[in-house]
C-alpha cells in the first residue's frame, strides 16, 4: 500500500519520527561542508534539511513515493529530486554523479531495498572513503504476529493512541508484514525484507569498510566506501 500525504504520514508514523535517531546518524557522517549529500528514502526530508544546515554543496533526494516529496516546496529549491524506486534513481543518478556522492544516508529505509546490484551501483556513485549511513532493526521478528499498544504526543502536539501488529512470513524472502493503526486515521499496511547482519554484510562487504553501532534493538551501520 502506498504511502499517504506527508501530514498523515508525520501523525501515522510518528513513534519512529520522535527521538533521537536522526541526530545519532548525522553525527556519523562528519562535517559535510562543501560536500555532496544523498538522502535514499528520504520522505519528509529530515535528514536533507539537518544536512543544508551544515553548508552542503548539493543535496539528492530519492523516494518511491511522490505525496512524501511533493507537499514540502522547499524541496525543489535546494536538492536534486527522484520520485523513483531506488534502483531506477541509482541509473539515472549514473550520468552525472558517478564518483561524486561523498555522503549518502537512509533513515527507517534500507529493508526497502537493499541487495547486492544495488549495492553496487551505490558503490559507484560515491567517492573512495565516502560514508553510507543507515539503521536497520536487528531482532528477527516472529511468524506469530505481535502487538504493540501506546499513546504518544505527535510533532503536531496531540496526543494520540496507536497499534502497531507486526509478523514474519517464513519462506525465501522473509517478509516483515506491517499494520499501522492510530485514532482517527485509516490503518497503514506495509512490507519490506527481514535482513539480519550476515545478509546486509554479504551485500556490501565488498563496497564498503562496515562498522555497526547497536542501540537497543536498532543496529546503525556506518559503511565507508573502499
Amino acid at each position: 500500500m502506498k504511502y499517504p500525504d506527508i501530514k498523515t504520514y508525520e501523525i501515522l508514523y510518528a513513534r519512529f519520527l520522535l527521538g533521537d535517531r536522526s541526530k545519532q546518524m548525522m553525527d556519523l557522517v562528519g562535517d559535510l561542508e562543501g560536500k555532496v549529500f544523498m538522502d535514499i528514502c528520504c520522505g519528509s526530508g529530515k535528514l536533507t534539511k539537518e544536512a543544508i544546515s551544515m553548508n552542503t554543496k548539493k543535496n539528492i533526494m530519492i523516494d518511491a513515493e511522490a505525496t512524501m516529496i511533493k507537499d514540502n516546496f522547499w524541496c525543489a529549491k535546494v536538492a536534486d529530486i527522484y520520485v523513483e524506486e531506488v534502483q531506477n534513481a541509482f541509473i539515472k543518478l549514473f550520468g552525472n554523479y558517478y564518483d561524486k556522492i561523498d555522503v549518502a544516508v537512509c533513515q527507517q529505509g534500507i529493508n526497502y531495498w537493499l541487495d547486492k546490484d544495488k549495492a553496487k551501483r551505490l558503490s559507484l556513485l560515491m567517492k573512495k572513503g565516502g560514508i553510507f549511513v543507515f539503521n536497520t532493526f536487528n531482532q528477527k521478528p516472529s511468524t506469530f504476529p505481535s502487538t504493540r499498544e501506546y499513546s504518544l504526543k505527535n510533532i503536531y502536539g496531540k496526543i494520540r493512541h496507536y497499534i502497531e501488529v507486526s509478523w514474519r512470513i517464513e519462506g525465501e524472502h522473509n517478509d516483515v508484514q506491517h499494520v499501522q493503526i492510530c485514532e482517527g486515521i485509516e490503518p497503514h499496511f506495509t512490507k519490506f525484507k527481514w535482513m539480519d547482519e550476515e545478509y546486509i554484510r554479504n551485500c556490501l562487504d565488498k563496497f564498503f569498510e562496515i562498522e555497526i553501532i547497536t542501540d537497543g534493538k536498532t543496529d546503525i551501520y556506518r559503511c565507508v566506501k573502499k
